[in-house]
């Protein structure tokens, strides 16, 4: 029997064809045999904590896949560097052709020098919080099993968020 580990991820892209960039993530998420439940709407946001030339296109994916969740982070970190991602060791934030986050893996809570489940800071971003409603009304964080619309209202985040028409799968 086929593991089936349930994924939930936040995307983004603010260079080059943003679009795109998304898209890219998706098919290279089938190509190491995830099978896609949901995808969402793609909404158009600001960066937070950087100024930059073009805005955010950003989304997320409900998912399973059949590998662990570090292999699983390995994987998103080559989709990124293919998409063009380049990483350097400091903090800073800074555009990207692709930015792929696990913010749920199962209920698994973790927290290692590689990986943090749920994401750190999730929590404070309604670019994260929206899409992930708009594909599961009811989830939950495991830390706590608060309602994710329940932590959307209690973010703090006033930035501008735009849900654009255009799909990506």
């Amino acid at each position: 029997m086929e593991i089936k580990n349930t994924f939930f991820l936040s995307i983004g892209s603010n260079l080059g064809d943003r679009l795109s960039n998304l898209q890219f993530a998706i098919n290279s998420l089938k190509s190491l045999n995830c099978e896609i439940l949901e995808v969402s709407s793609v909404y158009e946001t600001e960066p937070i904590g950087f100024i930059a030339e073009q805005t955010f296109y950003n989304a997320a994916i409900k998912g399973y896949t059949s590998v662990g969740a570090e292999e699983f982070m390995t994987s998103l970190l080559n989709i990124e560097k293919n998409a063009g991602r380049e990483r350097d060791n400091s903090t800073n934030y800074s555009s990207r052709p692709l930015d792929v986050d696990i913010i749920f893996f199962n209920n698994l809570v973790l927290k290692s020098d590689f990986l943090e489940i749920p994401h750190p800071r999730y929590r404070e971003r309604k670019f994260v919080l929206l899409p992930l409603i708009e594909i599961q009304k009811d989830l939950l964080d495991p830390h706590d099993l608060k309602p994710l619309s329940v932590i959307l209202v209690s973010s703090g985040d006033t930035s501008e968020i735009k849900r654009l028409e255009t799909p990506l799968f």
